[in-house]
């Protein structure tokens, strides 16, 4: 681990440690530290956004009829969901592993129907 000096306003100094003791860490840093793993969590998920919002693009330009099954598909799964329970948080890494499995299924399905 490596030692990182930063500068902050009076305001922002009692701020952090103030939260740092209302959320239940131990150390200014450690309350830091889980600031910057949630922005990089975040930073991660829009990666992933982005990436998924090409390839639709793509599906859509390319395909339209299979743009249509799959937005099918995405509706089912999103009723599905609604109707399971509570939301669960979603970090960088299950979004990625989420659209592989989508991205996995689709070649699946574009090789069935071409062979």
């Amino acid at each position: 681990m490596t030692t990182l000096t930063l500068e902050l306003t009076d305001d922002q100094r009692a701020f952090v440690e103030s939260q740092h003791l209302a959320r239940g860490f131990a150390t200014v840093g450690e309350y830091l530290r889980e600031l910057i793993r949630q922005d990089a969590d975040l930073a991660e998920a829009a990666k992933a956004q982005m990436q998924m919002q090409d390839q639709i693009e793509r599906l859509k330009t390319e395909q339209p009829d299979e743009y249509e099954r799959a937005m099918n598909t995405v509706r089912q799964a999103i009723d599905k969901g609604l109707a399971s329970g509570p939301p669960i948080k979603m970090t960088g890494e299950e979004w990625k592993k989420l659209w592989a499995e989508a991205d996995d299924e689709f070649e699946r399905t574009k090789a069935t129907e071409h062979a």
